[in-house]
């Protein structure tokens, strides 16, 4: 062996380099495009606007008077007999 060669020996190291976790990497892919997935979902949620719709209040108003008149009606005749 020449002087220093020992510092500069990188052979052993590079094979072992060369073995990858591929398994760990696509899981950490998969957890990374649910984690992006779900970001977006939160995001739409929370900027969601409920629907406004226009309510006639006075249509609203005549309905219970009418629903309040019959009910009226309906028993007006049983405290009679």
């Amino acid at each position: 062996m020449a002087i220093g060669q020992e510092y500069f020996n990188f052979a052993p190291q590079s094979k072992k380099r060369i073995v990858m976790a591929v398994t760990r990497l696509q899981r950490k892919d998969r957890k990374n495009k649910a984690r992006a997935v779900n970001r977006k979902v939160i995001m739409k949620q929370r900027t969601r606007k409920p629907e406004i719709k226009r309510v006639d209040v006075e249509a609203i108003k005549q309905e219970f008077a009418a629903k309040k008149a019959g009910q009226t009606s309906q028993t007006e005749p049983s405290a009679e007999a």
